[in-house]
């Protein structure tokens, strides 16, 4: 099994920083003038929703990516001295993505349901592995 919590390099670190930083900023551009186009054709006037959520989406789309390259930028571990991001981070985002697996499988998309379900769980119990791997001193 691979052993995915391994340090990268710095130039590899600094190339994704910079992807994640290009990716936040044009998604933030967007929620922005989607925004602006939003209030001065007075579609939030209406009962259409849609709008609403793309905002919504974009917007925090936006916001954790911004996150991730800030961390990405700062280059230091967090609290448990192993990953870049959080732990929570990561776990949270294990839960979504077990939640859309079921969704995509209960939908009729079974594609990809029993890699997501593994990948989502490994997500989830990351903390039981760094700390297994903090134990053992590896």
């Amino acid at each position: 099994m691979a052993d995915y919590l391994q340090p990268i390099s710095k130039k590899l670190r600094v190339l994704s920083a910079l992807g994640l930083t290009l990716v936040a900023v044009l998604l933030i551009l967007l929620f922005v003038m989607l925004l602006v186009a939003g209030i001065r054709h007075d579609r939030f006037a209406e009962d259409d929703y849609g709008l609403v959520l793309l905002l919504a989406f974009i917007g925090l789309t936006g916001l954790i990516f911004s996150y991730l390259a800030w961390r990405l930028w700062r280059g230091a571990t967090s609290a448990n001295a192993v990953t870049l991001i959080p732990t929570w981070f990561i776990q949270v985002f294990g839960v979504f993505l077990l939640a859309g697996a079921v969704f995509g499988a209960y939908h009729g998309t079974n594609l990809f349901l029993l890699e997501g379900v593994f990948v989502a769980l490994a997500m989830i119990f990351i903390g039981r592995h760094i700390a297994r791997k903090k134990r053992d001193g590896k």
